[in-house]
């Protein structure tokens, strides 16, 4: 289930957000309406128009809008895109979601370095986007700690490759963890300082791949998961994707995307119990029944 109204916000309203709505108003279905708006509206930037006019999307006819301009009980979910700034403050009850992007009006030089910020955030902003409307498709599944999310998902790939789809897989793991073993010339190579080091043989290959900060969700689908019909996302509760919550009666925890925090993203709950809820609950024993709603939800 899409947002029925997202909104970006950033404080000028003047490049990241008014990117954002180019882009994702090329790309949302019928029936989404997108926004955007800052605390202290300016001036839509030319880099920003001709960013979007180098990939087809016009919006040289935008203004920039305060965020009083906004209905803010018609808002579902809110994208913030501020990095090194104080993002305004929505004050609704939508989804909300943090995109800490660079603002491109700061950088200085030559016109041409200013118009390639604007392409580096585009090209950001276009990537996540296609993962937030469904390209590629990927559905989260979510649920507290010992809810049986791989259990779950262990039962569903087999039940998705039966259809005849190729299926991938993330997990989001919230600790440090070492997939290789010490001794082995592939962890050897790793340890002696390698950025990405690649093991590869006639049936499969892995890579492991430092870095400094862990990549969006978007950015992983993008950049490993093109050959993919679906992939499914054990955890990234905080995402935009649409979410599967694993629900166990023995638990008894309160739902995460409903209650305190209601995530429009939230496409149904797979549960052991019935439940009355605004999304379709699906019996988390039958695993066929869970494949087919995900072909049907995605398609």
């Amino acid at each position: 289930m899409h947002p029925r109204h997202i909104l970006f916000l950033c404080v000028a309203n003047s490049a990241r957000s008014q990117m954002a709505e180019g882009i994702a108003r090329s790309l949302a279905p019928q029936g989404v309406t997108v926004s955007s708006a800052g605390s202290s509206p300016a001036s839509v930037r030319p880099q920003a128009i001709q960013a979007l006019k180098e990939i087809g999307i016009d919006v040289s006819g935008h203004r920039s809008r305060g965020l009083d301009s906004i209905d803010a009980g018609s808002v579902d979910a809110v994208i913030t895109l501020c990095a090194e700034e104080i993002c305004p403050v929505f004050l609704g009850k939508a989804h909300r979601v943090h995109w800490g992007l660079p603002d491109p009006a700061a950088s200085t030089g030559p016109e041409e370095i200013r118009l390639n910020a604007f392409r580096s955030v585009r090209d950001e902003l276009l990537r996540r986007l296609k993962v937030v409307f469904g390209k590629p498709h990927a559905i989260a599944i979510v649920g507290n700690s010992g809810a049986g999310k791989t259990t779950l998902l262990e039962r569903l790939i087999p039940a998705l490759k039966r259809k005849g789809l190729r299926v991938g897989a993330v997990k989001h793991d919230a600790h440090r963890f070492d997939i290789d073993h010490p001794g082995k010339d592939s962890h050897r190579l790793t340890a002696s300082g390698a950025d990405t080091m690649v093991i590869t043989s006639p049936s499969m290959l892995a890579m492991v791949k430092r870095h400094s900060a862990p990549p969006p969700i978007e950015e992983l689908l993008e950049r490993y998961f093109t050959d993919m019909d679906l992939i499914l996302v054990e955890g990234f509760r905080g995402s935009s994707l649409p979410k599967i919550e694993v629900h166990r009666k023995a638990f008894r925890s309160a739902l995460i995307c409903r209650g305190e925090r209601n995530d429009p993203g939230l496409a149904a709950v797979a549960s052991d119990e019935p439940l009355d809820l605004d999304v379709p609950v699906l019996d988390l024993n039958d695993p066929e029944a869970i494949a087919r709603f995900i072909v049907s939800f995605l398609s």
